[in-house]
């Protein structure tokens, strides 16, 4: 009963090992999200690994709403590679937002893919409210599957959930009540 104890023990071990390995190769149910350094008028974007997983074979597409011809962009992807858990890359391309003459917002649609699955993100940007000459950014980012209590990723479109949100830069974050 004692060696039996042992060994199950030992694979229990072995199981949890195995697992933690499979989640670090594939990514498991980390993310990554574009967030833009600067305000303006040419942005660089930085991407976060939002988990404790390694991502690797990201890349992204980044669409300007404002520009007539938004849908072409989706078919340049940009190589980003390889981001360590909470860590973050440089994006290699810039951006320049166009504010829409009536709302006054520029918008980004951006598809985020990793080995594990795929993000979207709309990025818009609006003039600051705070310091003249600037842009203020907000974004909402969505998943597209999930992982199940065993770590099996769930597809579908029940599986699209919103992960992120971040209201406009200028603005103080509304912290929730206790």
């Amino acid at each position: 009963m004692q060696q039996a104890g042992k060994i199950l023990g030992t694979t229990q071990q072995v199981g949890k090992l195995a697992q933690k390995n499979l989640e670090n190769v594939t990514g498991g149910d980390s993310y990554a999200y574009a967030v833009p350094q600067g305000g303006g008028p040419v942005i660089a974007l930085v991407l976060h690994n939002w988990g404790n997983n390694i991502l690797s074979g990201v890349s992204m597409t980044i669409a300007s709403m404002e520009d007539p011809n938004w849908g072409n962009e989706l078919f340049n992807p940009v190589t980003i590679g390889t981001i360590a858990p909470h860590g973050f890359a440089s994006v290699p391309k810039l951006i320049s937002p166009r504010l829409d003459t009536k709302s006054g917002i520029g918008s980004f649609w951006m598809f985020i893919s990793a080995q594990n699955g795929m993000v979207d993100e709309m990025l818009q940007f609006r003039q600051s409210r705070k310091s003249p000459n600037t842009l203020a950014y907000s974004f909402t980012v969505t998943r597209h599957f999930q992982f199940d209590r065993l770590g099996k990723p769930i597809f579908g479109s029940k599986s699209v959930k919103r992960v992120m949100t971040r209201g406009w830069s200028d603005e103080p974050a509304i912290k929730p009540q206790q």
